[in-house]
């Protein structure tokens, strides 16, 4: 009679190491990218939806440090518990959230433009720094919080 799990009729003395197959590695990969990408996502933009009159610089701040510092503390977090494929969520996020803020900071000089408010207080090129510089961040706390083991293990 075969000993399970092993399927044989050797005995083997103490506990079987169970080893994670490639499918559950691959599903905690996509899912640790899926979490990071879509929680990054809604962390950094829910503030630029929240607060309509970004034109003004005070709430232009107020909301990057409601949706930029969270952000940086969630991909710092999740880069270190879930390693490289949270960094490449994060990283996914950010491109984004780039998309986004490229297209919300135009808003107000759109607005301005067709004379329906005032100039924004911030410089227009704003408009390209910001999104330019999201991923470049994500790419700097995603190298710096993942674990040197992990980073070895995959540049080797």
């Amino acid at each position: 009679m075969a000993f399970e799990p092993l399927n044989t009729d050797e005995k083997i003395d103490g506990p079987i190491e169970k080893k994670a197959d490639f499918d559950a590695q691959m599903l905690a990969g996509c899912g640790a990218f899926l979490v990071a990408s879509i929680g990054g996502y809604a962390i950094a933009v829910w503030p630029f939806l929240a607060f309509q009159d970004i034109e003004k610089l005070n709430r232009f701040i107020l909301a990057g440090g409601l949706s930029g510092i969270p952000w940086i503390i969630w991909i710092a977090i999740t880069t270190r518990k879930a390693g490289l494929a949270a960094a490449c969520g994060g990283l996914g996020g950010a491109l984004a959230i780039s998309v986004f803020m490229f297209l919300r900071l135009q808003q107000p000089f759109i607005a301005w433009r067709a004379q329906q408010t005032d100039k924004p207080e911030y410089p227009e090129g704003f408009i390209t720094l910001i999104p330019v510089a999201v991923p470049i961040i994500a790419i700097i706390i995603g190298l710096t919080f993942i674990k040197k083991e992990e980073f070895d293990a995959q540049t080797t």
